[in-house]
């Protein structure tokens, strides 16, 4: 994938949002890796008892905490996995672990980027 792991624009709001409310952006970092990791496992366990509907919501799930933090690789990984739920195909576990690794790239470049703002 060529694009970012975060959105830039999606960053500045949430620095502008951090001068009325410094934790803000800390904040967001704990809500989207408890949010994403939990949707994550809903999809493993879906993937593993074969219910393709399960596999979509949380997919679905896991899409709209990408989008709402910014996460730009993710939203792609996840849109694609709700859509090849939707549409009943086979479902890789190495697919599932690329948006594993994705999700701890994701946290690491918004952590770095929190170290860098700070101050």
């Amino acid at each position: 994938m060529n694009s970012p792991l975060l959105d830039p624009a999606q960053l500045a709001e949430i620095r502008a949002l951090s001068t009325i409310r410094p934790e803000f952006p800390e904040q967001m970092l704990e809500l989207f890796t408890e949010s994403a990791s939990e949707a994550l496992k809903g999809c493993l366990a879906a993937r593993q008892t074969g219910d393709t509907r399960q596999l979509q919501s949380f997919a679905h799930r896991l899409k709209g905490t990408a989008a709402s933090f910014g996460a730009l690789q993710l939203r792609q990984q996840a849109e694609q996995l709700e859509n090849d739920a939707i549409l009943a195909r086979n479902i890789k576990q190495q697919r599932l672990d690329a948006i594993e690794r994705t999700i701890a790239k994701t946290h690491e470049a918004y952590a770095d980027w929190l170290q860098q703002t700070a101050g």
